[in-house]
């Protein structure tokens, strides 16, 4: 299960890789070659919305039943853990937040094969 569960991450990751780097490319690069003078502080300000953007994604990715892309196509999906019942839109969500310490998350994961954000919420990752 672990091995569907890494590739739905990958997937997940990638899209939110995708929408960073394009909304980058098109708000803070396009502008710096087109010679449209942009004050560094403004920069800053869009660098900083464009990775809260980007963790939106990660945090609400699983807010469709059953999941988001990625759990879709590795053809997982979050349920209770004590149930195995498919979980609802609160649990998902709660799961998920945890990314906000995206690090952490991936350290107590990577020791304990259970994210925090799991432990907290009690909920599992089923076929």
């Amino acid at each position: 299960m672990n091995g569907k569960r890494a590739l739905a991450f990958f997937i997940d990751f990638l899209i939110t890789a995708i929408i960073q780097n394009f909304l980058f490319m098109y708000f803070i690069i396009y502008p710096q070659v087109t010679g449209t003078a942009q004050e560094a502080g403004s920069i800053f300000l869009k660098a900083l919305l464009i990775t809260y953007i980007s963790m939106c994604y990660l945090i609400f990715r699983d807010v469709p039943k059953g999941g988001g892309i990625g759990k879709h196509i590795a053809r997982v999906q979050i349920v209770c853990a004590a149930t195995q019942d498919a979980a609802p839109i609160l649990k998902r969500l709660l799961c998920n937040v945890f990314w906000i310490f995206g690090p952490l998350e991936l350290f107590i994961y990577a020791v304990t094969g259970k994210k925090l954000g799991d432990r907290i919420a009690g909920t599992d990752i089923a076929a």
